[in-house]
Formats: C-alpha cells, structure tokens, sequence
C-alpha cells in the first residue's frame, strides 16, 4: 500500500497522462479503494478543469521552493529506481509538485477552494459486487477488505483488493460439481480469477455463475450482461453462455455484451479464435472481428472493428464512436447509477463521439455533449436531462 504522498501523486499525474504500467495501475486502484475519504480524493483531482486551475495555481508558484520540497523523496524511496524518479523529475516534476501539496493539504485535514476541487453529485463507480455461494450464503465483497475460503472439495478462495481468485485443486471425477455466482450491482465492476486461472473482467450489472473447480470435459460459465476473458489454454474448451448465444473457445481475449434489454449480443474478438451460437446458427470469428446476434431476426453478421472501442471500458476508459445518444447513456447510467430522462424523443438518435476517464464524475461528458451545440444538458440531483437545443 502506498504511504508516501509525492508517490501518490506521481501516480495520479501518470495516470492523468494515461503513462501508468500494470503493476503501477494495480498499485493506485488499491490505494484508492482502501477508503471512501481517498476515492473521494482521487476523484477530485481528477475532476475536468481541476487540473487546469491547478496548473494555474502552478505558474504562480515558486517551482524551486516546489523542487526542493519534492526532491528528496526522490532519494529515499528504495521501491523506485533512480532512474525512473529521474524520469518523473524531467517530464513530471511540477503537476506532481502540485498534486503532492494537494495531498499533503487533504492529509492535514485543511480545507480546499471549492472553486479548484468542486465535486459532482453523480460520482463514477468502483468495485463492488456479491458472491452466492453453492449453498446460497452471500458475501458482500464490498465490504471485506480481504477473507480466505476454503470449499469442501478442496478449492480456495481469495479475496485481495479487488480481485476474487479461485485456487484449483486436483478433480475428482465423482465430486460433485459446485457453482457459485458474482454479481455487479450498477456502479460497480469486478475481477475474477477462475480455478483454471482464467481472469473474468465483469462490467456494471452484471453477474456470471461458473463452477468452482472444472472437472467435467469442458469449462461453461454463465454471463448476463458485459465481461471481458482471458481465457487459459486448455484442452478443455471454455464456453460462455448468455441467454441467447453461446461462445466456444480454446484459449484466448474476448469481449461478450448481453444485456437482456439489448437487442444485439455482440462477441468482439481481441485475440485467438472463437466460435459464436446462436438460434441454431454457428459463426467462426478471427482477431478484430465482431458477432452481433440480432435477437429478433435470429441471425449473426460479422464485421471488422476496432476492438480497442469495446474493450477500453476494462482499461478504464469510455471509447465511443459516432454511437447515438440514448445507447451512450444507458451504458453510463450502469456505471454511473444515476437516471436519464430525454424531454425531446429526437435527441436520443443524435451521435456523438469521445474518449475519456471512467474513473473520473460524469460532468465532463456532459460538457462535452453540451458543448457540440446539439443538444442541452441538465443535472438535477441523480438524474440527467436532455432537450433540443
């Protein structure tokens, strides 16, 4: 856990610039999920326009005396070579001088211009989710920090941060086969880590049910809504089922949308090969390609795309193109837990277009959609409203 504010604020500035690795990501996330005082925090300072003002605030101030106060951090933490610190010194030294005395502020439990760091009303989600277990006992993984289960059969489960991971043991071919379920609530998101050490990326409102160890000749887990895979190669083929299609595959990245309000199920492949059923029809898809079962017709059409638009959500990011407004807002209002309401039935076809930080509040989208000329954007406590312009 990071204790040490100018390391904080140097992974907020790299996440700012989106320059964070995956051990420094994992890093931050738990930083921040280990109290609703720093999420907070977090969020702030993250906030549009925030930064700016800070940036403002910075060519006022005295950058030696900022340096002289930073810099000897760089010397005495032994977890980050020089080099890197020597790297942050170059290309980071002034937002992170300023995020740092931001953090050092909040930590002595002074107050802060509201004007720089104002909060939103409707705040992004984070990790939160349910585990039912076989025999119907839940576990409110929000709430614990951490806990170890072990199953009758052997199986281990650990919770650590925000990740849920399964520890496979070796099968019996008599044992009786045990599933448990996950579940998302809206404004939530999770990682699990199968017993076969396949890693589940499950998105707002949604729940996945998977059995605890695999015994059987395959893998089949059960989705409703959105999860990424990372799928560990086996001579097990791994299948997930939704309510409408069923994907088969080996070993490999893929992304499955199955929201029953949805009218399309849409498989996007990232890496490997996948095998999509649907209403008796069967799709092979290649890396890059997307199968969209349409529920209605009945029938799958494949199509090139770029799979970084329908994967950014589990990097933590909101990548929309040209998609219509009412189909953006639902996907937000899962990750948001807020209410939409359109005054004007026309508004919900107009099509927008961006790419910004899920972690951050939803004012900036909204800026953004107001900003276009198109169309006009109210908040009134947890529900937006749109109207002509």
């Amino acid at each position: 856990m990071l204790d040490n504010e100018f390391e904080i604020a140097s992974l907020i500035v790299k996440y700012q610039t989106a320059t964070l690795t995956e051990e420094e990501e994992d890093c931050l996330m738990r930083w921040i999920e280990f109290s609703d005082e720093r999420r907070e925090l977090f969020v702030r300072l993250n906030k549009a326009g925030n930064f700016h003002c800070l940036m403002k605030m910075a060519e006022a101030y005295d950058t030696r005396q900022a340096w002289e106060k930073v810099s000897p951090q760089l010397f005495v933490s032994r977890k980050i070579s020089w080099r890197r610190w020597l790297s942050y010194a170059a290309l980071f030294i002034l937002p992170i001088a300023i995020c740092y005395i931001l953090l050092r502020i909040s930590v002595q439990t002074k107050p802060l211009e509201k004007e720089v760091l104002a909060t939103s009303r409707i705040l992004s989600g984070r990790a939160q989710a349910v585990l039912t277990l076989d025999d119907g006992t839940q576990i409110d993984l929000t709430k614990e920090k951490r806990f170890e289960l072990t199953e009758k059969e052997g199986t281990r489960i650990l919770k650590d941060s925000s990740v849920l991971n399964y520890s496979a043991v070796k099968s019996m071919a008599s044992a009786e086969v045990k599933y448990n379920r996950i579940s998302i609530p809206r404004g939530g998101e999770y990682t699990l880590v199968l017993s076969d050490g396949s890693r589940v990326y499950l998105n707002a409102m949604s729940t996945l049910r998977y059995p605890v160890n695999f015994s059987g000749k395959e893998r089949c887990v059960e989705l409703s809504g959105e999860a990424y895979f990372e799928v560990v190669k086996s001579e097990k083929p791994f299948i997930v089922k939704t309510a409408d299609v069923a994907v088969e595959v080996l070993g490999t990245a893929f992304n499955v949308c199955s929201y029953a309000e949805q009218a399309v199920v849409a498989t996007t492949l990232v890496s490997g090969s996948v095998c999509v059923s649907a209403g008796g029809n069967k799709t092979r898809i290649q890396p890059s390609q997307q199968a969209n079962f349409d529920k209605k017709s009945g029938k799958i059409a494949v199509q090139t795309v770029d799979t970084s638009v329908y994967t950014a959500w589990k990097n933590g990011i909101f990548c929309f193109k040209d998609g219509r407004l009412e189909d953006m807002m639902t996907y937000l209002a899962r990750w948001y837990d807020m209410q939409v309401v359109y005054k004007d039935e026309e508004v919900k076809k107009l099509k927008f277009g961006c790419s910004l930080n899920r972690y951050g509040e939803i004012t900036p989208i909204l800026n953004l959609l107001k900003e276009t000329g198109k169309v006009n954007v109210e908040i009134n406590e947890n529900t937006i409203v749109f109207s002509k312009k």
